[in-house]
């Protein structure tokens, strides 16, 4: 017992060097802060013009889609750990060597400053919750499970998300080229998530699509938990179901990355 206590200490630490990393440059803070209020306000206000001549689409009201929207969009950085990013730098470092030689699993270990990562952003969208809350008069839900699946959903939503970034991010090893990787999953995530539009808004046939992708779990499950979209007697197969994604995930993509792994070349050598 002791002995597992210590190795997540481990990881821990190393998760907390991501977040003081994000919290070191006041000028990306202040920039983001920025980006991410205009972002609410534009989705808030297109969302509300669509909705001008009627009172619900597919069912759903203004109301129920502007919570949705407004939770959707604190979320929208979920869909990204940076990982195809930085299987790039170690590359064209040279450092993939001397990553897979320290004393602590390297998915683990990526996983742990992800986490870290995602919690930080999170807590520095605080002023979207304030404008959402006081200004679009953002309604939550009154009943405690909704929060507790929220929770649920968010960290297993993250996990199950680094998990299938990580079988792309082995792409690397062979084209050794990360940028290009990186735009084109950020844009299918942006879209497929549910963090643009609501998937219960999606035509059949795309939502099918959409759920069946992890970018879904992140962004649509939690929010959709907290804006009423999902009832709560819904919570424990939706979480098993996550659960379920998550492990499946972990050990594909460790058995991807060590026969991938064997494919990639330091640059220079």
């Amino acid at each position: 017992m002791t002995a597992v206590l210590n190795k997540l200490g481990v990881y821990w630490e190393v998760g907390m060097t991501q977040a003081k990393a994000r919290m070191a440059y006041s000028a990306w803070f202040w920039a983001s802060l920025f980006v991410q209020t205009v972002g609410l306000l534009v989705m808030v206000y297109f969302w509300s013009a669509v909705y001008e001549n009627q009172d619900s689409i597919k069912g759903q009201s203004v109301q129920q889609t502007l919570n949705y929207i407004m939770l959707a969009r604190m979320l929208s950085g979920l869909t990204g750990s940076g990982i195809i990013q930085r299987f790039g730098q170690l590359l064209n470092r040279g450092e993939l060597a001397i990553e897979l030689l320290r004393p602590v699993d390297f998915q683990f270990q990526n996983l742990a400053q992800a986490l870290n990562r995602w919690f930080t952003d999170l807590l520095m969208r605080w002023q979207l919750w304030v404008m959402a809350l006081v200004f679009f008069h953002l309604q939550l839900p009154s009943d405690p499970l909704a929060y507790l699946y929220f929770l649920i959903s968010l960290v297993l939503g993250c996990i199950i998300v680094f998990f299938f970034e990580w079988m792309i991010a082995c792409i690397v090893f062979v084209t050794t080229e990360s940028w290009g990787l990186n735009v084109l999953k950020e844009g299918v995530a942006s879209f497929l998530s549910g963090a643009l539009i609501p998937l219960t808004l999606m035509p059949d046939w795309l939502r099918t699509v959409a759920n069946f992708t992890p970018f879904s779990k992140a962004v649509y499950v939690p929010a959709s938990f907290l804006s009423g979209l999902t009832p709560v007697s819904d919570g424990p197969r939706m979480l098993l179901e996550l659960v379920l994604w998550a492990v499946g995930l972990c050990l594909l993509s460790r058995f991807i990355f060590a026969k991938m792994v064997k494919h990639a070349t330091i640059q220079g050598g």
